[in-house]
């Protein structure tokens, strides 16, 4: 299905940028938040870590 697509899409970025940000070193800014780039919305990584 389309929805499960999108969801599919959006675990696989925070994914990366999880990644992205621990090589940078943000990693306070990343246990805040992480950036969805599909939709540019803002979530808190603890409502992430429930959803998995």
């Amino acid at each position: 299905s389309a929805l499960g697509n999108v969801k599919h899409g959006n675990m696989r970025t925070i994914d990366e940028n999880l990644k992205v940000c621990s090589l940078t070193g943000d990693l306070c800014q990343c246990d805040y938040r992480v950036r969805l780039s599909e939709n540019g919305e803002w979530y808190p990584i603890s409502r992430l870590s429930r959803n998995r």
